[in-house]
C-alpha cells in the first residue's frame, strides 16, 4: 500500500503465494499452513491469536451483502473459470467485500481478467483501498500490501484481516473453501472446484 500521511514505513514481504492442491483440508489447518509459510512476524501473532480466540474457523464473508455478491458471482456460469484460476476467484472475493468497491469494479470485469486501471476508486475508503490492493496482488499484479501492513492493527482490523485472510487461502487452495460451512450444513453450491 501506499504510505499514509503519520504512518512510520512497513518492513517488506509478500502475500502472494502459490496454488496448492489440498484434499478436503478443514479451513482452520490451512490457516495454520498458511502461518507456517510466512516468516515469525506480528501478522503470524495476529493470526494465531485470531485462531486461539476462536474467530478463524471458517470461511469468513465480511457480511452478508457480500456472501451474497460472491455467491452471484459463482452462480453467473463463471464458477468453472474461477476453479480454474484461483487468483481471479481470490481478487473477486476480495473486491466484493466491499459495496463501493464492488460498485467500481463490476463494467471492470471481463472473461479475460479486471482491468483495474479503469476503476474509478476516488473517495475510497481505507479498508476498502486495502481489499483492492491485495486483490491487485491475488491476481498476479505487484505486491501490493506487506506482511507487516497486515500485521499492524492500526491499519488493518481484525475483521478485515479474517477477510484478507480467506482471499489468500482461495488463491492458494481454490473457491471450494468457502463452500466448506454450507456443504457441512448441506446447503453447498452443489458443485465442487
Amino acid at each position: 500500500m501506499r504510505q499514509i500521511p503519520g504512518f512510520q514505513p512497513r518492513r517488506c514481504g509478500v502475500i502472494r503465494g502459490r496454488p496448492e492442491k489440498t484434499a478436503d483440508v478443514p479451513y482452520g489447518e490451512l490457516v495454520l499452513l498458511f502461518v507456517g509459510e510466512i516468516p515469525p512476524s506480528r501478522l503470524a501473532a495476529r493470526i494465531i491469536d485470531l485462531k486461539n480466540r476462536g474467530e478463524v474457523a471458517g470461511s469468513v464473508f465480511r457480511s452478508g451483502q457480500h456472501k451474497k455478491r460472491f455467491r452471484e458471482i459463482c452462480g453467473n456460469g463463471d464458477y468453472v473459470s474461477l476453479c480454474a484460476d484461483h487468483g481471479r476467484a481470490a481478487a473477486l472475493f476480495l473486491l466484493s467485500a466491499d459495496t463501493f468497491l464492488w460498485n467500481q469494479a463490476k463494467p471492470c470485469i471481463t472473461k479475460n481478467g479486471i482491468r483495474y486501471r479503469e476503476m474509478a476508486v476516488h473517495g475510497i475508503e481505507p479498508d476498502g483501498y486495502a481489499l483492492l490492493c491485495a486483490a491487485k496482488e491475488m491476481c498476479g499484479g505487484r505486491p501490493g500490501l506487506s506482511l507487516s501492513e497486515l500485521g499492524d492493527p492500526e491499519l488493518i482490523s481484525d475483521r478485515l484481516l479474517q477477510v484478507i485472510l480467506s482471499g489468500i487461502l482461495i488463491s492458494r487452495h481454490g473457491i471450494g473453501i468457502t463452500a466448506e460451512k454450507e456443504e457441512k450444513k448441506g446447503r453447498g453450491l452443489g458443485k465442487k472446484c
